[in-house]
């Protein structure tokens, strides 16, 4: 980017995270990443990988007890906010970025060198990155309450924009407190995303474009009724830019609204919830949604000729829960989702769950066959010997939806299995397995001997998706043949 001032950055050096080779934690928040390449925000830090194709040999890397925020990957790097606490108020802290290199594995820390503008009231509000982006060989990052930041993957510099300010660039000469005013609804930038040529950044009452070429600023015409506008996703369809923006609408629930760019109009695209929002390359939109205490995903297949609300979904819940073959829940609840294109443009979508990482390498295909998505999870080693088992989970409740409990257990030398479930009354319900060999823990991966695709059950007298037994307490046996046995108690709940 020609002819822009110089704005130095406060650097921390070696970030201190240590290293890990497995997957932290089935508890997946966020995803980004292109390629083979996935990066994953977990309860328990982060992990990536290089090769997300390469299934089932999927080879981890991570940093354990990682405060992490949504990752931005591009260009080799990844650019992730972090911090000690997640209070946007918090006085006298700068926001920390986190960037790694995959190239050398070198990782440091950064912060956004800003002053403090005054907030509204006693707090004092500091410049936080709200999202980033990855565009035209840079990060541009949009800061609560301090307009557009850039800085190359490499670069210890960077300059700030400020939204309408045309041609008007900050740097550590030019930036005072001064040049940005306390809070406003029009300039308080939170999301931020890029077409072919702009970037559009959402702020709470307004969207603008901005064009890195000439530092230039444009706002678009508002859309009725809507109050807040929240997050951003945008993509080239037929030539045109279109926008799909979460919003407020009349200070109630969000809804998800489009923009076309090119007819210069706005749509309600559902009336649904929108938690988030991902756009392949061509007309697919999928969207996770509120609803009532959990979430779903739905695909619809947008054409710039509909105008109105899409209530009928091309794809819903059901048929993704459908390609959940690899765990104990027949549906899962999914926080974010990924799509991308890799070699001989074939495209991969991932979805992080509370349950790990699904995903497909045949994106559209695999969805139009129904193909099941393969899994990424972690699954911790249990003691040997049947000391300890699990039913995972321990409730079943197949009035609400379809779930079944795995038998987790852990052999301490090849044997053979049998499983039963017993009533409170201690009388016979179903054989799981009868005798079936398992090998011991140590030998497998997983270090574990149970099979998921037998050491299941789903809460019927058959196992087999027959009449399902009374709510209650019910027990399990698992049994060697050379005399382990270990006993365990599962619940089937009513809704």
């Amino acid at each position: 980017m020609p002819g822009l001032f110089i704005f130095c950055l406060v650097c921390f050096g070696t970030a201190q995270y240590s290293t890990t080779n497995e997957l932290l934690s089935n508890d997946i928040y966020w995803l980004d990443g292109s390629g083979d390449t996935l990066w994953m925000v977990s309860s328990k830090g982060v992990n990536y990988t290089t090769s997300i194709t390469d299934s089932p040999t999927v080879i981890w890397s991570g940093f354990r007890d990682f405060q992490a925020w949504p990752p931005t990957y591009g260009g080799g790097f990844t650019l992730i906010r972090t911090t000690e606490d997640y209070n946007f108020y918090k006085s006298g802290v700068p926001d920390k970025l986190w960037i790694f290199n995959i190239a050398d594995k070198s990782q440091r820390f950064v912060a956004l060198p800003f002053s403090n503008p005054v907030h509204t009231g006693n707090d004092t509000l500091l410049f936080q990155a709200a999202d980033a982006i990855w565009f035209k060989d840079a990060f541009w990052i949009a800061c609560m309450n301090g307009g557009l930041f850039t800085m190359q993957g490499q670069a210890q510099t960077g300059v700030i924009f400020y939204p309408g300010r045309d041609k008007v660039v900050y740097n550590s000469n030019t930036f005072n407190e001064a040049n940005f005013p306390t809070f406003h609804d029009s300039t308080y930038a939170i999301s931020v995303a890029h077409d072919d040529s702009l970037i559009w950044v959402t702020c709470l009452q307004k969207v603008w474009q901005f064009n890195p070429d000439d530092t230039t600023w444009t706002t678009i015409a508002p859309a009725t009724g809507v109050t807040e506008y929240l997050d951003i996703e945008v993509r080239m369809q037929a030539d045109t830019a279109v926008a799909f923006v979460i919003a407020s609408k009349n200070d109630k629930d969000t809804t998800l609204f489009r923009y076309n760019n090119g007819t210069n109009q706005w749509s309600e695209f559902s009336a649904l919830k929108p938690l988030t929002v991902e756009l392949s390359d061509e007309n697919h939109v999928y969207m996770i949604y509120e609803s009532q205490n959990n979430s779903n995903i739905h695909l619809y297949l947008d054409t710039l000729a509909n105008s109105s609300i899409q209530t009928t979904p091309y794809r819903d819940e059901r048929a993704f829960n459908t390609r959940v073959t690899d765990v104990i829940f027949s549906s899962f609840i999914p926080n974010d989702i990924h799509f991308a294109t890799y070699n001989q443009n074939k495209k991969i979508f991932a979805i992080a769950t509370d349950q790990g990482l699904f995903y497909s390498t045949n994106a559209h295909a695999d969805e139009e066959a129904g193909t099941p998505f393969k899994h990424q999870s972690r699954r911790v080693p249990l003691d040997k010997g049947l000391e300890k088992t699990y039913a995972i989970p321990g409730i079943i409740n197949n009035y609400l939806r379809e779930i079944r409990t795995e038998f987790a257990y852990n052999l301490s030398e090849d044997d053979h299995v049998s499983i039963d479930i017993y009533d409170y009354n201690m009388d016979h319900v179903v054989c799981i397995v009868d005798e079936v060999p398992r090998k011991a823990g140590s030998s497998r991966t997983s270090g574990r001997s149970t099979i998921p695709s037998e050491d299941f059950w789903d809460g019927t007298v058959n196992n087999n998706g027959g009449r399902i037994v009374a709510p209650g307490v019910y027990f399990y046996r698992i049994k060697t043949k050379k005399g382990s046995r270990a006993f365990g108690k599962i619940i089937v709940a009513r809704n």
